[in-house]
């Protein structure tokens, strides 16, 4: 399946609904595929022809360096009734659907053809669907109708030569002028060419042909592999939710160099886009209380990781805070860090409080490099969330000796830790503000 199945994970797991359309074969290779998909849970639909043959990839690596590759695979020429078949079923689900695009890999393998193409372009312009492709093919004509044409250098050069260009010379104001000439005829509304470790370039197809530049950090890596599936999917992701090519390009650099730090064919999971790709850290329990849960079911696949979790109010931060929540860093590998919603603090604290609302307080949680990330709840105590996450550790300060924590009792009944991290001596919130009162009277 190659590319295309890479390009539906990566999809999924970027929460995107996808729907996968592909040919299959009858041998035994491609049920290995169908259990890939089954495993997980991507959607599909998959037509067979008897002609057909599973395509193998066999990638040679010395010490993690991609040597070579050897390919066993077959081109073949499907039947017009198959053809037809497959646009019916297309057609019919996109009635009976909401989608936003079509997304096309195509790998040169059958059946992406020019008439395949043309017949699926007249049924996405009918319904108002933008087509995203990832070209093979060395005609660009083939493409006619798309909305835009993602291709690396290699092929963009290949696209070029018959008019003795290649893909740098779009950067020579010149050449660009005559190149325009071509390109203009070819019906494709928009260009992205990645370039390896240079910059990407990407142009809207019109008269002006206007190329600009996105800027990618140059990573020394010795293997790409699936790099361009990540940046295809991504990119198309980022831009029907916010219709911003430079702003989806930049986010599609960001994962594929994610990506290429992993080794072989890599699509991120929802954990790694959000904790470690976005850099988000806080979260708010009862919003995003799905993707909390699906988060920290990820992590706990890694049976080796340890995670703390703790909580307070963190009101007024102060070196006691910072010493428990350095410790507790040290007591495990993942930090997260319940935060009392202002309604929460005003429950515990009574009238007055908090005096620094949510979003400062969690500001200030977020520049500490201890923590992994942040959970607001409402609720007057975080017993919801810690049996969402079911912590390996609940670590508190040791004001709380011979106290009954929130969680204790459910975290040691799944086989949890209490960790009480010792205080520093006349530090909190509360004696904060009432030097504060004192002094102001």
């Amino acid at each position: 399946m190659g590319g295309v199945g890479n390009v539906a994970l990566n999809l999924k797991n970027l929460g995107i609904s996808v729907d996968l359309i592909t040919l299959g074969s009858l041998d035994d290779k491609f049920q290995v595929i169908k259990k890939l998909l089954k495993e997980n849970n991507i959607r599909s639909k998959i037509f067979y022809s008897r002609d057909n043959i599973t395509s193998l990839k066999e990638r040679y690596y010395i010490s993690n360096y991609h040597l070579l590759r050897q390919d066993s695979e077959k081109i073949i020429n499907l039947k017009v009734s198959l053809i037809n078949q497959i646009l019916k079923y297309i057609k019919k689900n996109i009635i009976s659907n909401s989608y936003n695009a079509i997304i096309i890999s195509d790998y040169g393998k059958g059946l992406i053809s020019k008439n395949f193409f043309y017949k699926l372009s007249k049924i996405a312009k009918k319904f108002k669907l933008k087509i995203f492709v990832d070209p093979k093919s060395k005609e660009l004509s083939k493409y006619s109708g798309s909305f835009c044409i993602k291709a690396n250098s290699k092929e963009m050069d290949t696209f070029l030569e018959k008019y003795n260009f290649c893909t740098n010379d779009l950067l020579d104001k010149r050449k660009k002028n005559l190149i325009n000439k071509f390109l203009y005829k070819k019906n494709i509304k928009n260009f992205i060419i990645t370039r390896s470790n240079k910059n990407t370039i990407f142009f809207e197809n019109n008269k002006k042909l206007n190329v600009n530049i996105s800027k990618i950090q140059k990573l020394n890596v010795v293997n790409t592999t699936g790099a361009g599936d990540t940046f295809f999917s991504v990119f198309v992701c980022f831009y029907l939710i916010t219709n911003n090519f430079e702003y989806a390009i930049s986010k599609a650099n960001l994962f594929s160099e994610f990506a290429v730090k992993k080794f072989g064919t890599y699509a991120p999971n929802l954990s790694e886009i959000i904790l470690k790709i976005l850099n988000i850290k806080s979260f708010d329990f009862k919003k995003d209380g799905k993707y909390l849960k699906i988060i920290i079911n990820q992590l706990k696949i890694n049976k080796n990781i340890k995670i703390g979790f703790t909580n307070g109010c963190f009101d007024i931060i102060h070196p006691g805070h910072l010493k428990l929540l350095s410790e507790a860093k040290k007591n495990c590998d993942v930090l997260i860090v319940g935060i009392n919603s202002d309604k929460s603090v005003k429950m515990n604290k009574g009238f007055g409080r908090p005096i620094n609302n949510i979003f400062s307080r969690l500001e200030i949680l977020k520049a500490l490099t201890f923590i992994d990330f942040i959970c607001v709840f409402e609720e007057k105590t975080p017993i919801n969330l810690i049996k969402m996450i079911k912590p390996h550790l609940l670590i508190k300060g040791g004001d709380y000796k011979n106290k009954i924590l929130a969680g204790e009792k459910f975290v040691k009944k799944n086989l949890g830790k209490v960790k009480l991290i010792p205080l520093l001596k006349d530090f909190s919130s509360t004696n904060i503000i009432n030097k504060i009162k004192i002094k102001n009277k």
